[in-house]
């Protein structure tokens, strides 16, 4: 699959593309911002409202201003381990609390982690982000997808085959435009469904 990813489809693969959800002006001033799958929609509401009427919306700015500044370490600390900072960009996306963050950028928080630890060599740590990651519902796979690999890489394949299970059952991720696909991850079952079934007959004889 490497082949397949271009540099956008790599950081897509973490991001993700983003479903909106509706975000008014009403969710924004009553504090519900923190709850909408994406802070760009609470902006597009707040340019919508701009355009339809007159007032003070400094409420609203304020909101938003701050919103912006919870996300910032995530995709700052994301920056930082495309380098060889890996320390510090755990330590950044650390510092953010999930309670402070909504569910999608909570889930993306947890699939950076679980690649900082993967660097580091620590897998278990790596392993707990990535399930963090699929209980918040990161939309791409990618945490799917990592998991099973890691899990592989520790002799777990029946584990592993049970996340790709878990994909390929999903009603919604991967999400369409994912460069990870369901068949993808069959073709993965089968591989390890495979070495199972080998190490099975070799154990027996």
């Amino acid at each position: 699959m490497s082949g397949r990813r271009s540099f956008f489809g790599f950081w897509a693969a973490i991001f993700g593309h983003r479903r909106s959800e509706p975000c008014g002006p009403r969710e924004i001033k009553n504090g519900a911002m923190g709850k909408s799958r994406d802070y760009r929609d609470c902006q597009e509401a707040l340019m919508r409202r701009r355009a339809s009427d007159e007032g003070d919306h400094e409420d609203i700015n304020e909101r938003l201003a701050q919103y912006s500044e919870v996300r910032r370490p995530i995709f700052q600390g994301a920056d930082l381990l495309r380098g060889k900072t890996v320390e510090q960009g755990i330590h950044l996306l650390e510092s953010v609390n999930d309670h402070d963050l909504d569910k999608g950028d909570t889930a993306l928080k947890h699939v950076q982690l679980g690649i900082a630890y993967a660097k580091k060599g620590d897998i278990e740590k790596s392993n707990f982000h990535y399930r963090k990651a699929i209980e918040y519902g990161h939309s791409t796979g990618w945490a799917y997808e990592k998991l099973a690999i890691n899990l592989t890489k520790q002799g777990k394949l029946e584990e592993a085959i049970d996340v790709c299970q878990q994909i390929i059952d999903h009603p919604n991720i991967p999400e369409p435009r994912s460069y990870l696909t369901k068949d993808d991850m069959q073709k993965r079952k089968n591989k390890l469904e495979a070495k199972v079934a080998a190490q099975r007959k070799q154990g027996a004889q």
